[in-house]
């Protein structure tokens, strides 16, 4: 049995035995040329190894470290066998050399600590042994395995996205877009939580998600689907990757769906009942018929967005412009004495434009909206019409009927 003795002046013939000593009761007397004779009880201590590691291991894609503590122990641990050639060295603590004896799961040992990324998952063990050295005989005090329970990875999973534009914020992996001039800046990437750290990684940038948080803001040159060309419309796609940080697991890829639209309202037909006693016109749209009676118009314009929510589709008109012709010229015939005369007065010396605006509630068919307008005010002659509509999100276009 090996012991340690708290009296160091005591020694063994054999070898040095230290003592960690109980006396329940001791007496001793000197008798002459025999030195001193103890009686009692001895109680033996062995060394207690305590290690620390890290919380929540996880094989394959998190950074892990254990560690032996030295407080913990009768002796100071050594790792070198020539640090511990003599563990019992005067006036110093006993010396104990602590070697890892088996697998440490692909871990670095570093002197007392083992640090790195496990291989290993369910359950690692790390055997070690603690020895002491006195006059160069090894003797094993301590042999024992820490365990650990390891976790298994679980591949990254992208569950949403939330979308910063310049004008709004918005969620979901598919999303429409009818502002032209509306930018991407950002996005919050929602993903399920792991108990290791995540990247991901969106439009060439990517943000860090730390262990069992759920999503990270992405930071990027803003994007404006379609360069914001007038009238385009189409879908962009943009990958989302999600993966841990090690690059151990398969990439976890989802699609972001932009679908643009900055498509105006079209002009379908502009039709005036203005020249003096006219008969009524009769006009139809979508199977809607309609009498336009003299002195009255009538303006049909298409959206392409009229099942989309809201109201923002709905058609802004400005007043109609009616430019006068200036090459069209009046001829008056007038008689003097008995003869007569004819002679013109070009328009360009009269007003040269009129402006009507709508009277009374459009009508909405289907995807046509009918605005309507009086004209009585309009003094006859040859006019082109300049017709300007555009939406909320400023999707405008303009047009010349003659």
């Amino acid at each position: 049995m090996n012991l340690w003795h708290t009296n160091k002046s005591l020694r063994h013939s054999v070898k040095q035995i230290a003592l960690i000593s109980t006396f329940a009761s001791a007496t001793f007397a000197s008798v002459a040329n025999e030195g001193v004779v103890f009686s009692g009880q001895v109680k033996t201590v062995t060394p207690t190894v305590t290690i620390e590691a890290d919380d929540g291991a996880v094989a394959h894609v998190k950074d892990f470290s254990l560690s032996v503590i030295q407080d913990a122990l009768e002796c100071e641990l050594y790792t070198e066998v020539w640090q511990t050639q003599n563990s019992f060295a005067e006036d110093e603590k006993p010396r104990c050399l602590f070697e890892w004896t088996g697998s440490v799961n692909g871990l670095t040992v570093d002197s007392l600590a083992l640090e790195g990324i496990l291989n290993t998952a369910d359950t690692a063990g790390f055997e070690y042994q603690v020895s002491i050295l006195d006059q160069g005989q090894k003797r094993v005090i301590v042999t024992d395995t820490y365990e650990l329970p390891v976790g298994s990875p679980e591949i990254s999973n992208i569950v949403d996205i939330v979308a910063n534009w310049s004008n709004e914020q918005e969620a979901g992996l598919t999303q429409e877009n009818y502002d032209k001039n509306n930018r991407l800046t950002s996005a919050f990437v929602e993903v399920e939580p792991r108990p290791f750290t995540q990247v991901v990684t969106f439009r060439g940038a990517n943000c860090t998600v730390e262990a069992e948080q759920n999503g990270c803001t992405v930071t990027f040159d803003s994007l404006r689907p379609g360069e914001g060309a007038p009238e385009s419309f189409g879908s962009l796609v943009e990958q989302i990757t999600a993966t841990d940080e090690k690059n151990y697991l398969e990439l976890q890829t989802r699609n972001f769906v932009i679908d643009y639209d900055y498509r105006s309202p079209e002009v379908v037909d502009f039709v005036v009942n203005g020249v003096g006693e006219m008969a009524p016109i009769d006009y139809s749209v979508d199977d809607q018929d309609y009498v336009l009676q003299e002195n009255k118009a009538m303006l049909v314009l298409r959206t392409p967005h009229y099942d989309k929510p809201g109201d923002w589709w709905f058609p802004e008109v400005e007043d109609i412009e009616l430019i006068i012709d200036s090459t069209i010229a009046t001829e008056y015939l007038v008689q003097i004495k008995g003869e007569t005369y004819e002679y013109e007065v070009n328009s360009v010396l009269a007003r040269s434009s009129y402006e009507i605006n709508p009277s009374g509630e459009p009508t909405i068919i289907n995807d046509k909206i009918v605005f309507f307008y009086d004209v009585s005010g309009i003094p006859d002659g040859r006019f082109t019409a300049n017709i300007k509509a555009s939406d909320k999100y400023n999707n405008t276009r303009e047009v010349g009927i003659p």
